[in-house]
Formats: C-alpha cells, sequence, structure tokens
C-alpha cells in the first residue's frame, strides 16, 4: 500500500511531480498518474484503483482542478 495518492489535472503535473518528489524524499511513497497509470489503461479504473490502494489522497488544489472534467459532481 503506498502512502499517498496525489491527485491532479493535467494543466498542474508539474506541481504534482515536483509534491510527489518531496514526498518520497521525506521518505514516503507516492502514487500519481504521471509515473504509475499504465498508457492506454482506463483512466477512471486507475484512479479508483490508485485512491483505494493508498492511505491519503492529496489534491493539487487550484483553479485547474476546481474546472476539470473529472472533478465536477
Amino acid at each position: 500500500m503506498k502512502n499517498f495518492f496525489i491527485s491532479y489535472t493535467s494543466a498542474d503535473q508539474q506541481w504534482a511531480e515536483w509534491i510527489a518528489w518531496q514526498i518520497e524524499n521525506a521518505g514516503y511513497s507516492v502514487v500519481i498518474q504521471a509515473w504509475d497509470f499504465r498508457p492506454g489503461s482506463n483512466f477512471v479504473l486507475e484512479m479508483q484503483r490508485a485512491a483505494s490502494e493508498a492511505e491519503r489522497t492529496l489534491a493539487v488544489l487550484s483553479p485547474n482542478f476546481l474546472a476539470a472534467r473529472f472533478t465536477q459532481p
């Protein structure tokens, strides 16, 4: 099980990767789309798997994230 799942929108990928590096440098494990999702896989299923297999979810909360299609109810 990973310590953190980092949720973000593609516009914030650089921030998400920077956060992931900081968390890993502190000795924790991370799952992040850019590094861990398989190309061509079902995005929704990958998100569900990542969230369920991590102890905590960290969202890169930005205007881009709030406006993203997948974060809307």
